[in-house]
């Protein structure tokens, strides 16, 4: 077992071509700079109420049992690109940006599992801007623009089925659009 909990402030840490065998347990621990690089946790790794100030990239680790990140703070991002997850992950109430949009499918996954809708719907939206922002960079080199039309009507409509408002607003708006057309139309055509 390892247990790092209620360390104030830990500098530099790397953990390379590490095995956790038993339980990882890192809550409430501040860390200015942490990565993990092809790292394997075999059982429960905790993360409850961790700081981490730097991004922290989980670069081809392995989850096999629970991995628990609730009320963890990322003041930078979290990338779990490469990150394999046996058994699902708790992320309820983290406050991070994704830095990928795998991270934020990961992320939405876990949620999914739990049947907590409204929380995967927020990394959704998360992982629709990323890939928008990749269709955008495509569009720099002339590929998918019609992809990209895609998401940029989703994005304005609706935030990404985030704003049930601004979804409300365009049906309202066009129905009333169409319906004047209409009746000028008529007015028009007699």
């Amino acid at each position: 077992k390892v247990r790092i909990k209620n360390c104030s402030m830990i500098e530099n840490v790397n953990f390379e071509n590490a095995t956790f065998e038993d339980l990882a347990d890192f809550n409430k621990t501040c860390f200015n700079e942490i990565n993990f690089y092809k790292t394997t946790f075999k059982d429960i790794s905790v993360f409850t109420e961790t700081i981490f100030n730097k991004e922290v990239d989980f670069k081809h680790t392995t989850f096999e049992k629970l991995s628990i990140f609730r009320n963890s703070k990322f003041i930078d991002s979290i990338n779990l690109k490469d990150a394999i997850f046996k058994e699902k992950a708790n992320f309820l109430e983290i406050k991070t940006d994704v830095s990928n949009r795998e991270t934020a499918r990961i992320i939405k996954d876990s949620f999914e599992q739990q049947n907590n809708i409204i929380e995967a719907n927020k990394y959704y939206a998360l992982e629709m801007k990323e890939r928008e922002k990749e269709l955008e960079k495509d569009l720099k080199n002339g590929k998918n623009f019609f992809e990209w039309l895609v998401f940029k009507i989703h994005g304005i409509s609706s935030n990404h089925s985030q704003d049930w408002l601004l979804a409300l607003f365009w049906i309202l708006n066009i129905t009333f659009s169409l319906l004047t057309t209409q009746e000028s139309i008529k007015i028009f055509g007699n």
